[in-house]
């Protein structure tokens, strides 16, 4: 009876743990068959994100052959400070506009800006000029356009032409002023180490001393005319003053600027004093 017993009760553990193994199976087919399905989702979203990638790197190459295709004409401003080049143009109402090409040839024109005003965008009215729309400017070999404010107008053109009394030049030349400059300071002026500017039509001093000047010590004369007081100015070899300054690429020249005045010498584009730099002046008759 006992051994009936026993054989019952190991039948029933036997049941329970077929139950058991049974219900595991299920679950770990079910976790298996959820594995899978992740998987395939998986795929798909990376499918759709390649796919997404794919079509970027299209765009993205689409818009780049856009791009290449838009360029845009380099125009170089001189001054180069484009609130600055406005006032100054404003003033003169006149500029010069030189255009280079890419096999090295070069072209100058007048820009009458009688009509420009303070509201007038001056990039944009280049632009808009017809050889310089994209499109022509290529077709033209066109490779940079440089504009630069008239600073040496007509007389009859100057705006203050009725400020200004103008001298005979041939009263004094830059090598009389060399020669007198010499003779009393002791100097060793020459045509090759001295710059020197007459007040010109805007009433102004202008000066482009060459990039070779900056190696050598430089000399330069200011002559006021209306003073007669020649002004002298001794600028050392590789000073620092020189990586400050306006530079003109396109001459391969520095432009200084200054209004006229007896004691005080303010370079106008670069607002730079250049009394360090002042030896002395001269009175002519």
């Amino acid at each position: 009876m006992e051994f009936i017993k026993l054989q019952i009760i190991l039948i029933i553990v036997f049941i329970i743990i077929i139950l058991i193994i049974y219900n595991l199976s299920k679950k770990i087919k079910k976790h298996e068959l959820q594995i899978l399905a992740m998987e395939k989702d998986l795929n798909i979203q990376y499918e759709m994100i390649s796919d997404l990638l794919d079509e970027n790197e299209s765009s993205d190459i689409k818009i780049k052959n856009e791009q290449d295709d838009i360029s845009i004409l380099p125009i170089e401003l001189i001054p180069s400070d484009s609130e600055l080049f406005k006032s100054e143009l404003l003033k003169s109402k006149q500029a010069a506009i030189t255009i280079y090409y890419n096999n090295g040839d070069n072209e100058r024109k007048i820009w009458n800006a009688s009509k420009m005003n303070q509201n007038s965008n001056i990039l944009g009215n280049i632009r808009s000029r017809q050889e310089f729309r994209n499109g022509n400017w290529q077709k033209e070999n066109i490779s940079k356009v440089v504009v630069e404010v008239d600073y040496n107008l007509s007389l009859k053109t100057s705006v203050q032409f009725n400020t200004y009394k103008y001298f005979n030049e041939n009263t004094i030349t830059k090598d009389n002023a060399i020669r007198l400059i010499n003779n009393k300071f002791d100097l060793n002026l020459n045509n090759y180490n001295t710059n020197w500017s007459n007040i010109n039509a805007n009433g102004i001093w202008s000066i482009e001393p060459n990039f070779e000047r900056e190696t050598q010590n430089l000399y330069l004369l200011l002559n006021n005319n209306n003073s007669k007081k020649i002004h002298i100015f001794k600028i050392p070899a590789n000073n620092k003053v020189y990586e400050k300054l306006y530079s003109r690429n396109d001459k391969n020249v520095f432009r200084l600027l200054f209004n006229v005045h007896d004691t005080e010498f303010i370079e106008t584009l670069k607002d730079i004093d250049f009394k360090e730099f002042y030896i002395n002046f001269i009175q002519y008759d």
